[in-house]
């Protein structure tokens, strides 16, 4: 299902890419958890194009599977940043 401009789209299989992106917000990511994840892993995405593009990515950051979600926006002059995250949430 496509989504227009403002909306999420459906949640994808985390790609390379996806992993990428999740990789230029993990010191951030890590200083706002408080603690150094043993695993980071990107399960599932899903996009939403605002002034830039935000990007929901699921991650996997412990062994027992314990799962962040963050929100990561791509600025039009392609910076990232990490815009929220929170903890324990289940991939669907």
């Amino acid at each position: 299902m496509s989504s227009g401009p403002g909306e999420w789209s459906s949640f994808k299989q985390a790609t390379p890419e996806t992993q990428d992106i999740a990789e230029k917000v993990k010191k951030t990511a890590e200083e706002k958890a408080q603690m150094k994840f043993n695993v980071y892993k990107a399960i599932k995405y899903r996009t939403k194009v605002v002034a830039g593009i935000d990007f929901n990515i699921i991650v996997k950051i412990t062994e027992m599977s314990q799962n962040a979600d963050m929100v990561v926006t791509r600025s039009l002059d392609d910076e990232f940043s990490l815009v929220s995250i929170t903890f324990d949430v289940k991939p669907n």
